[in-house]
């Protein structure tokens, strides 16, 4: 059961294992936030759907970071900070920044 893993597919799980990692935490300090702010409980059934969208959203993030060029720890952040927002806030950002720029429809 010591077989390498080729270089290339190693990369990729490292990568993968990372993002989801990264946003997981920003899903976790949100998490967090509302069980402080009392609109829920900590170990509830919502903290496995922060871990589904962490899934999700990690990649958009990761996405979004790449596009723009962003690389070492201001990518991390980025990625942390985007899941934070999670679906809802980056609706609300995309849609203040399209109507700052005319974009809205």
């Amino acid at each position: 059961m010591q077989e390498k893993l080729p270089p290339e597919l190693a990369q990729a799980l490292v990568s993968a294992a990372s993002t989801f990692g990264l946003a997981l935490i920003g899903r976790l300090v949100w998490h967090a936030r509302m069980a402080q702010r009392s609109e829920r409980q900590f170990f509830s059934k919502y903290l496995l759907y922060e871990l589904i969208i962490a899934l999700g959203i990690g990649y958009v993030a990761e996405g979004v970071v790449t596009y723009l060029g962003l690389e070492g720890k201001v990518a991390l952040a980025g990625i942390i900070v985007l899941s934070y927002l999670g679906p809802g806030g980056l609706e609300v950002l995309i849609v203040r920044l399209a109507t700052k720029w005319g974009r809205a429809e």
